[in-house]
């Protein structure tokens, strides 16, 4: 089975944490599960050097599966790193569909450290292909709730920005035939077996505990992001 790597984003980034989780800042964790003893989760990052953490009973836990813009529905909630192109449209990096359960997290459209490039969570309004689906590539419209800035009608951002009201935008994404497409699937501390890949966002919780509150792991050969 071909493993897509995808280098633009890391998917536990697009989420907004609630509660006391907001007040954090967040570690992203990459690396190696060493050991999980049903409690505290312990990676070996990159370099050599081990990470342990409790996985609460909140934790989400998540897996992907190599998908096609074939199985992007109206009404899907997707996240997608793009770059704004010559042609004046924005093409896709990578798309990744979420399930239901995690629809409308991190949602908005908002620019990356890149130049030129954009980070987009939205609802698929419609799908449109060039030709074969799996040869040609086509284009997602979506929508999204963003924020407005007093005196600008560009609707972007988080929804319900600091300073800025609230509003419903609408933007296109130019999915090419290799761009890579994965589907997010909820998983179970089941999943976390040594010798496994695993991408975690760590955070202090309220019982001052190093703790994941998102977590992806490796499943039948296909890895979180790097």
């Amino acid at each position: 089975m071909r493993v897509h790597r995808l280098g633009l984003v890391a998917c536990m980034v697009l989420f907004i944490a609630p509660g006391a989780w907001a007040q954090n800042q967040f570690t992203h964790v990459r690396g190696t599960i060493q050991s999980f003893d049903g409690t505290t989760l312990t990676v070996r990052k990159i370099g050599g050097v081990a990470d342990s953490f409790v996985i609460p009973s909140s934790a989400r836990i998540t897996y992907n599966k190599i998908a096609h813009l074939s199985d992007i529905r109206s009404g899907d909630f997707v996240a997608s790193g793009g770059v704004m192109q010559s042609d004046g449209k924005i093409h896709a990096r990578e798309v990744r569909i979420f399930p239901a359960a995690m629809a409308g997290l991190g949602e908005g459209q908002y620019p990356m450290d890149t130049p030129k490039s954009s980070m987009t969570n939205a609802t698929v309004s419609a799908v449109s292909t060039n030709g074969t689906v799996s040869a040609s590539g086509g284009t997602l419209a979506m929508t999204f709730h963003g924020s407005r800035v007093a005196g600008s009608d560009v609707c972007t951002g988080h929804a319900a920005a600091a300073g800025a009201a609230g509003c419903t935008g609408t933007t296109s994404l130019v999915v090419d035939s290799d761009v890579p497409v994965t589907a997010l699937f909820m998983g179970d501390p089941s999943l976390l077996k040594p010798g496994l890949a695993v991408s975690a966002l760590v955070a202090v919780g309220s019982d001052s505990r190093l703790a994941a509150r998102f977590l992806t792991v490796e499943k039948d050969g296909v890895k979180p992001v790097r």
